[in-house]
């Protein structure tokens, strides 16, 4: 992929949240912002990740057919690891953060506070981890966020990923600290 296709992924990808941010934040932003500060985390990273990951998930539709799948075949969506709810996380890192079994959680999956408390409980769990391997991203703390999310850092989709939450993070803390959700949310 040449630098300009990468350059135009970035800002098209950004262009995209600018277009569904009120919408997102107007039905997340309370959630955010409480976990965002029960885990010392900066709610504008949660926010970006959460718009990201909608961008991504795909549509209407595909969120119905994911619902069915893991009402109907729960144990499929279980084996298959699926990733679920507006967070999109695997079943199995859900697991492993909350320490149960799957069959435990299956009446949350979908519940958006659910979602979003998970997804700051794995990004806590990331940034307390970063120290130890930021020699092998450089220094930067979104590449190895977006890798550690998603997975494999050498995917051109984490790499736009990473772009896309460095631009919209601007050199901001990773930590809490409270804010306007009315203008710091937005993405311009």
């Amino acid at each position: 992929m040449s630098i300009n296709i990468f350059e135009e992924e970035v800002r098209l990808t950004i262009e995209k949240i600018s277009f569904i941010q009120h919408y997102l934040l107007s039905l997340y932003k309370f959630e955010i912002l409480k976990f965002s500060k029960k885990n010392n985390i900066n709610p504008c990273l949660i926010f970006y990740l959460l718009f990201i990951e909608n961008l991504n998930r795909g549509g209407k539709i595909y969120r119905k057919l994911e619902k069915i799948y893991c009402y109907f075949f729960y144990e499929r969506a279980i084996k298959k690891d699926i990733s679920v709810g507006i967070s999109q996380i695997k079943i199995s890192n859900i697991s492993n953060i909350l320490r149960q079994s799957p069959i435990m959680f299956k009446k949350n999956l979908f519940k958006p506070s659910f979602s979003i408390n998970i997804m700051t409980l794995i990004i806590k769990k990331i940034l307390n981890k970063y120290n130890d391997c930021s020699h092998y991203f450089n220094g930067d703390i979104f590449s190895y966020i977006a890798s550690n999310y998603n997975g494999n850092y050498e995917i051109i989709d984490v790499k736009v990923y990473s772009a896309v939450l460095r631009s919209l993070m601007k050199n901001e803390s990773l930590k809490y600290k409270k804010i306007n959700y009315d203008e710091e949310f937005y993405v311009y």
